[in-house]
């Protein structure tokens, strides 16, 4: 039966995620982290200002030297304070380390020692691939993503990177799948895409904060139902 089903599926998936991201275990232990639809907004000590997105979790390290911020997962806005020690600053993710010139940026972790910088004001210098390669400027108005292993592809910023500090989710003729992955950052349970309506294309701003609503507003601009087993375990599938 379906709920047999579900529960099924949702073992298969605590197994491949245990074993093959082992990592994100550090994140229950983290010194600031955000659950589902949660953001958050700290200063710390030195002035520097954090907010982390949903789902999102951070180590501090702060000695008498320097000054780290470790992103385990998720994304983050970072403006940075003037210390009075002038302790220099980073910011150290799974494909590089990032070091601001007095600025606001914000960081994403997108998996698979992927990361993405967009640089808001100032800018930052990125540290990636290889030891010993040169880092690389991000601008004010740029982001970039890179990986561990050297990749680096800088562009003009997209507001839809950004969009999450408003409560908002861009999208611009993006895949429902993807679409859907997104907004499952704001919304508690699983929420799944149907394969045969994966690659439909999705437009418009969504509000964060209404879940409900988006999906509601989804069947109106797209030939798509949303098909509600329990109120934790939702796919989305052609109308």
């Amino acid at each position: 039966n379906a709920i047999r089903w579900m529960v099924a599926a949702a073992g298969v998936g605590l197994g491949t995620w245990v074993a093959s991201d082992r990592e994100a275990l550090r994140g229950l232990a983290a010194d600031l982290r955000t659950g589902t639809g949660e953001r958050r907004s700290v200063t710390l000590a030195d002035g520097t200002r954090v907010e982390l997105n949903a789902g999102s979790a951070l180590d501090l390290r702060y000695t008498d030297t320097r000054r780290e911020l470790v992103l385990l997962e998720g994304e983050i806005l970072v403006t940075t304070g003037r210390d009075p020690l002038g302790r220099p600053f980073s910011l150290r993710t799974r494909a590089g380390v990032v070091t601001p010139v007095g600025t606001r940026f914000l960081v994403r972790d997108l998996g698979h020692d992927r990361a993405r910088v967009a640089v808001l004001e100032g800018a930052v210098d990125v540290d990636s691939g290889p030891a010993g390669a040169a880092p690389r400027r991000v601008a004010a108005g740029s982001q970039a993503e890179f990986s561990r292993a050297g990749a680096f592809d800088a562009a003009a910023l997209r507001p839809e990177v950004s969009a999450w500090l408003d409560g908002m989710l861009l999208a611009d003729a993006m895949p429902l799948a993807d679409f859907l992955a997104e907004l499952g950052r704001y919304r508690a349970g699983v929420l799944r895409c149907s394969p045969d309506a994966a690659s439909l294309r999705v437009v418009g701003a969504f509000p964060v904060a209404d879940t409900d609503q988006v999906l509601a507003m989804l069947q109106e601009v797209l030939p798509v139902r949303v098909r509600r087993y329990t109120r934790y375990w939702i796919n989305v599938g052609l109308a």
